[in-house]
């Protein structure tokens, strides 16, 4: 998937161009997966790296390049963990458990931020490596308290002081992570570039099983369907 979808979506970064990847579609078909590769072998097996890590991978290769020599680059990630209620957990610090979703801009061009999202520098694509594997760790942990008595899988989840990120209803949540590159060319004109490029593991599409068949539950999904196909 990296090889066809995304490696020559990548090549434009440094020149500014943005690039937003999303995974979407029934719970249990490799989004996940595909997104952080899998679970406890991305250090050692190269081929176990998911697009996250790929991503990174590939534009430290590029800044490397012998032609980009007079390019200086200053990437930044921040990752985020977006409820059904419109919340967004830090997954680089677990103090942060219910960030606002702000609106920014002005009628023409607006645009959404997430006020005090932890930023952090990498140089690298072990940095990369690393950060993803810790974000990932904190999004899935179990241990969250269901408040509805009986435990049933309709739960509200409680998050309470540095308890695990882990909703009750696993697929109800949306991973988001994204990379800056902020690129200057200083080996002649000084033009300065700002480009992200935005990783999304978007929560399983929800499925409810009735005599006529299954049918889809999640309308925002359904929604984000339409927008990609037209």
């Amino acid at each position: 998937f990296f090889e066809e979808a995304v490696t020559q979506e990548l090549s434009g970064v440094l020149e500014g161009h943005n690039v937003f990847i999303v995974a979407y579609g029934l719970p249990c078909t490799g989004k996940t997966h595909t997104i952080f590769g899998t679970t406890g072998q991305t250090r050692v097996k190269q081929e176990a790296r998911g697009v996250i890590t790929r991503c990174g991978q590939q534009l430290f290769d590029t800044i490397q390049r012998p032609e980009n020599a007079g390019l200086s680059c200053r990437i930044t990630v921040t990752f985020g963990h977006l409820f059904e209620n419109g919340r967004v957990a830090d997954l680089f610090d677990a103090k942060k458990r219910s960030l606002n979703v702000v609106e920014k801009g002005t009628s023409g061009t607006q645009w959404y931020e997430v006020e005090g999202l932890t930023e952090q520098v990498v140089t690298s694509a072990q940095d990369v490596l690393r950060l993803v594997e810790k974000g990932y760790l904190m999004r899935n942990a179990t241990g969250c308290v269901s408040e509805t008595a009986g435990g049933g899988t309709h739960g509200k989840v409680s998050l309470r002081g540095n308890a695990p990120l882990q909703q009750y209803r696993q697929h109800n949540s949306h991973a988001i992570f994204k990379f800056t590159a902020e690129t200057v060319n200083v080996a002649s004109s000084g033009e300065a570039t700002v480009a992200s490029v935005v990783v999304v593991d978007l929560a399983g599409l929800g499925i409810e099983k009735s005599l006529s068949g299954a049918t889809c539950a999640d309308v925002g999904i359904e929604s984000m369907h339409q927008v990609l196909r037209s």
